[in-house]
């Protein structure tokens, strides 16, 4: 799996490669590779997955003063920025990856 968080303003794209899709995973990546790095933001805007939807990661934006909101459900143009990066990342994996090599 790949995480990815953007920048709405700047457009700064920040992505790790995680084992899982787990809610302490996505609560550890907000910490150590966001909050620790570049500061807490305002706002984050995500799906609804249940790795974002859960309590922990409602309670870590309460604690931290963060506002979290939720995209609309099978409407993935409200998070278009994400959604374009994550298609151009799939697309440059995909063209790099021994997958689609002939002999």
């Amino acid at each position: 799996y790949i995480i990815c968080l953007t920048d709405v303003l700047s457009k700064f794209v920040i992505t790790k490669a995680v084992r899982d899709n787990t809610t302490h995973t996505a609560v550890r990546f907000l910490k150590e590779d966001v909050i620790s790095k570049f500061g807490t933001p305002r706002c984050i805007l995500t799906d609804n997955g249940n790795h974002f939807t859960s309590a922990m990661m409602n309670e870590l934006c309460k604690q931290i003063g963060v506002t979290h909101l939720y995209s609309t459900p099978y409407h993935p143009q409200t998070n278009g920025q994400v959604e374009r990066y994550s298609s151009t990342m799939d697309a440059k994996i995909g063209a790099s990856s021994n997958l689609r090599k002939t002999d």
